[in-house]
């Protein structure tokens, strides 16, 4: 089908990434931080070394690197279209490798461009490609190395090499998170097809084996073993680990609430069909059933809260789903194919246009406000005998596809969203009252306190005199932004984004 369409074979990497710019850059500078975009940063405490800086984070460190780059620019951790931009050049280019990944496993163009398509569009991915953190490059470094252990199964002679570079790109994903353990399986599906291959030489596929091991040694073991030997010693660490596991959660619900948070519309129940349909064609690679079926089981069995990670397994269900569509395709007569690649067009382009209204476009801010994605008009037949009202109510009835609302008990993970505040313009309006009056208020907010305290050089208290920082729609979702608790206050400013009021600052004398 693309073959007239392709003469050169970057004719689809380059509309992929020609797709992912806008989705990935369009407003990025536009959000505050969420809370926890600026753990990504090397901020030394007083005394504190950069091994034991490294040594005390929960992820490795990779993206703190990464953050330090336009740092040693700007010089300021506050500038957020900076720190951002590498995170989204990263993901766009993921795009590409992820499209290289599957036209080497798949040799087929048409699923190769739904799987990298999907994934473009899909809601988890553009939201990691929106902040500063290290999805995006656990992402990438997981695609290349898979793009390069492929190369063991197609090439299968001077096969070293690319394994190796497979290998450097593992160490580097595992040095980014540890969500690179889910592409393991499928590492080691690949290793034991290979080494199982009676057709390569016993002493060359030993020496590719020993060569990997030694060189994934090389490169993780100085980071790991401190690394573990300090972390089995923090206690809240460990705390926070075992919050996160729990044996036998059953509940696939929370999958349906994350997806449709990220992917409001259609994506659910077209993963679900699609994929269905898929299994059809997906047992000519098992490669691609292999990594979901672990990943999923993982989150299903084992993990309490898995949070926005589940798209460890969602990855693999792009390229599923692909297989269903081509499927689809091949099924209908030569001449009436034109069918599903229409419906398939207009499918794939509302979830791109989906994807920019949640994500890129601020004039409403989804999740904290409701957002019409889509509106339908009926007009129905007057009726004389009713009056001039009725027959105005009458003659329209509206289809609309609206946003759910939310609220602070669903504790949603929110990465990427549209959200600005001002919150260095507050830090300043504090900052000149403290000096202007020689005084030292703190502050409370309605606001995540973690997103907060980064911004704010003022100490966070409510005693002694202080200040009321009300946000209206905060990412805390805590909507009382008036602090009608609080006795005696005065309003002293408010800040306004556009034509609305979304900042009001009170003042508790002591």
């Amino acid at each position: 089908m693309f073959k007239k369409l392709t003469k050169s074979a970057w004719t689809l990497p380059i509309v992929l990434m020609l797709l992912a710019i806008p989705l990935r850059f369009n407003n990025l500078g536009y959000s505050d931080y969420i809370g926890d975009e600026h753990k990504a940063f090397v901020k030394l405490a007083p005394n504190q070394t950069y091994v034991n800086f490294f040594l005390t984070r929960r992820k490795g460190p990779t993206q703190f690197l990464v953050s330090l780059l336009p740092y040693l620019i700007t010089h300021d951790y506050r500038n957020e279209l900076a720190q951002r931009v590498p995170f989204a050049l990263i993901s766009t280019v993921s795009v590409v490798v992820f499209y290289g990944l599957i036209l080497k496993v798949t040799k087929n163009r048409t699923i190769s461009f739904l799987s990298a398509f999907l994934f473009t569009v899909n809601g988890f991915t553009v939201g990691f490609g929106r902040i500063a953190q290290y999805q995006s490059l656990n992402i990438f470094f997981s695609f290349l190395a898979l793009y390069f252990y492929v190369d063991l199964l197609n090439r299968k002679k001077n096969a070293l090499k690319s394994s190796l570079i497979g290998t450097v790109c593992f160490s580097l994903s595992v040095l980014s998170h540890w969500d690179a353990v889910f592409i393991l399986p499928v590492v080691i599906y690949i290793f034991i097809k290979y080494l199982c291959d009676k057709t390569i030489k016993k002493e060359y596929k030993t020496c590719v084996l020993k060569n990997n091991i030694f060189l994934g040694c090389i490169l993780l073991l100085p980071f790991l073993l401190p690394y573990t030997y300090y972390q089995s010693r923090n206690v809240d660490n460990k705390m926070y680990f075992f919050r996160r596991i729990e044996f036998g959660n059953l509940n696939y619900k929370r999958y349906k609430l994350l997806i449709d948070l990220y992917n409001p519309f259609v994506t659910f129940w077209f993963f679900i069909t699609t994929a269905l349909i898929g299994l059809f064609k997906i047992r000519q690679n098992h490669l691609f059933l292999i990594w979901f079926l672990f990943n999923y089981g993982v989150f299903e069995f084992f993990v309490r809260k898995p949070g926005t990670h589940i798209y460890n397994f969602i990855i693999p269900i792009l390229v599923i789903s692909s297989y269903g569509l081509f499927f689809l395709i091949k099924a209908f007569p030569k001449y009436f194919k034109l069918i599903p690649v229409a419906l398939i067009c207009v499918l794939c382009g509302y979830l791109y246009y989906q994807s920019y209204v949640i994500f890129v476009d601020h004039s409403r801010e989804y999740p904290w406000q409701q957002k019409e994605l889509l509106s339908f008009n009926i007009w129905v037949k007057k009726d004389k005998r009713k009056t001039r009202h009725e027959i105005k109510k009458m003659r329209k009835e509206v289809f609309n596809l609206t946003t759910p609302k939310y609220n602070i008990n669903q504790k949603l993970p929110l990465f990427g969203f549209p959200h600005y505040r001002g919150w260095n313009e507050i830090n300043d309006y504090l900052n000149f009252q403290n000096i202007k009056n020689n005084e030292k208020y703190g502050y409370i907010t309605n606001e995540v306190k973690t997103k907060s305290e980064w911004y704010m050089d003022a100490k966070y208290k409510s005693d002694d005199g202080f200040y009321a920082i009300g946000i209206k729609r905060p990412l805390s979702f805590v909507n009382d932004w008036g602090f009608t608790p609080i006795g005696k206050k005065k309003l002293v400013e408010e800040f306004s984004i556009g034509d609305e009021t979304k900042v009001r600052i009170y003042r508790k004398e002591k």
